[in-house]
Order: C-alpha cells, then sequence, then structure tokens
C-alpha cells in the first residue's frame, strides 16, 4: 500500500516536473554542463526521461523496471546540479550557498534510495526482484573451457530469452 502511494506520488511529481522541461527550458539550461554541448536539447531529453519513469512509476507491471531507471536518471541529472553548485551558476538570478547545495544532495540520495525501495532493487529485498527470471538452466551446469577461447556449457534450457 506505501509502495503503491509512493510510487503514485513521485510518478506525478517525475510527469509534471519532465512537462517543465518543455513549457520552461530557458530555466534548466544555464545548470546544464557546458561540457554536454546543446543545452537545450539535454533539457528536453531529460524532460522526456522524467516523463517516461513517472509513467513507469504508475503501472505496477512497470514500476520495478522504472524505478531502476529513475535510479540511473537522478544520478545522471544530478551532474547538473553538481555543476550549478561547483561553477556558483544563479538560478532566477539568485546565488545558493554551500547549505542548500548539501541539502539539494540528500535530497537526491534519498530519492534515489526510495526508489530502490518502490521498485523491490536491492538493498531492500536481499536479492534483486527479477532474479529468477534470469536463470535460464535447470540443475547441474558444465563448463569447460578451451586453450582457443572457446566454451562449451553442457545443461538443460528451463527456458530461453529468444
Amino acid at each position: 500500500m506505501f509502495r503503491f502511494i509512493a510510487s503514485s506520488l513521485l510518478g506525478s511529481a517525475l510527469i509534471w516536473i519532465g512537462i517543465d522541461h518543455f513549457l520552461n527550458t530557458d530555466w534548466y539550461v544555464p545548470i546544464v554542463p557546458s561540457l554536454l554541448g546543446v543545452p537545450e536539447f539535454w533539457v528536453l531529453f531529460s524532460g522526456i526521461a522524467e516523463i517516461t519513469v513517472g509513467l513507469g512509476l504508475l503501472h505496477p507491471r512497470t514500476r520495478t523496471y522504472a524505478s531502476l531507471s529513475g535510479v540511473w536518471l537522478m544520478v545522471f541529472l544530478y551532474f547538473a546540479n553538481a555543476n550549478m553548485w561547483i561553477n556558483n551558476i544563479p538560478l532566477d538570478g539568485i546565488n545558493y550557498a554551500n547549505p542548500w547545495h548539501f541539502v539539494r544532495l540528500v535530497i537526491q540520495i534519498a530519492l534515489i534510495l526510495l526508489l530502490c525501495w518502490i521498485g523491490e532493487i536491492t538493498p531492500f529485498k536481499g536479492k534483486e526482484k527479477l532474479y529468477h527470471q534470469m536463470d535460464v538452466f535447470e540443475g547441474r551446469i558444465t563448463s569447460m573451457g578451451f586453450s582457443s577461447g572457446h566454451r562449451f556449457v553442457l545443461g538443460q534450457w528451463s527456458s530461453t530469452p529468444f
């Protein structure tokens, strides 16, 4: 129940923020690291990514994948926040002090942990939720390596990913 509420709230927030990237592109442009070039593209691209992750969080079937994608999104988006902090870039004409940037970092970490909890991905379950879907063999697996670098594997397929 709490995961549903958290994923609904965070998903809705990400959708709203993603839409805002299209409505107020100029507001986000200054914090895009200059190393990337074409900041308008990266603002719009990150908006699409936020909307996509937000929509994924709203549906139980895609929640785990969206959570994992959201974790990576939060990591990559923090580069813009770090750029703003390191280069003292004003936002709306305001230069923010170090405590504000530190709080922003803590919020980013909290969002990453929340996404891990929502998606029931490590470390909150003790093992990855989709681990059972990675089992493609049943029984004992025998593997032999040759000096040529080739490998020979014996085992019984339980299912095929193809």
